[in-house]
């Protein structure tokens, strides 16, 4: 004799809501701390989904270890405001998330000085930081080409790394 059996599960609610507020190309850090009554250790799975999260795959606890902090990256690479969440799983505890309000604030301006004779040029170099695992793709729009270059135009910032552009000024 066989039985179909349909067994529908809903997630539990959230232990909390925790809101990250970083500006852009910077980053904030949300630590979540932990424990393990229990007397063996417990692995987590950790699941993060949302814009600009970056954290480790595993967090272990040790036996009976009280306040463990998993630490969440929170690195934004456009402003706005996000949702998400990260979930903590283990198949014979469960799973423990939180839902999480994500900021990104504009990044503040980097005023550049030049000054020039007339008829000359001068030139400085601007730095662009990627402290994501995301290549990101950096179009340049310039409002006056008349007196202002930047090069080169389209420049492609690799994950984890840096890279330069040269703004000319001829007045």
């Amino acid at each position: 004799m066989w039985f179909v059996v349909q067994v529908t599960v809903q997630r539990p609610p959230p232990e909390d809501t925790i809101t990250i507020t970083s500006e852009v190309r910077k980053g904030a850090v949300a630590e979540i701390t932990m424990s393990n009554p229990s007397d063996r250790p417990v692995d987590f799975i950790v699941r993060r989904r949302g814009e600009g999260l970056i954290g480790d795959d595993l967090f272990a606890l040790e036996p009976q270890q009280r306040n463990a902090v998993y630490q969440l990256a929170f690195v934004p690479t456009k402003a706005g405001e996000f949702e998400g969440t990260v979930s903590f799983n283990n198949d014979d505890i469960g799973e423990f998330w939180y839902k999480l309000n994500l900021v990104a604030n504009d990044a503040a301006p980097t005023p550049l000085a030049f000054q020039c004779e007339l008829g000359k040029s001068t030139s400085t170099e601007v730095t662009f930081d990627n402290p994501t695992d995301i290549e990101c793709a950096l179009t340049v729009q310039n409002t006056n080409d008349v007196n202002f270059s930047v090069t080169p135009t389209n420049l492609v910032l690799r994950p984890k790394a840096t890279l330069r552009a040269t703004v000319t000024y001829m007045p």
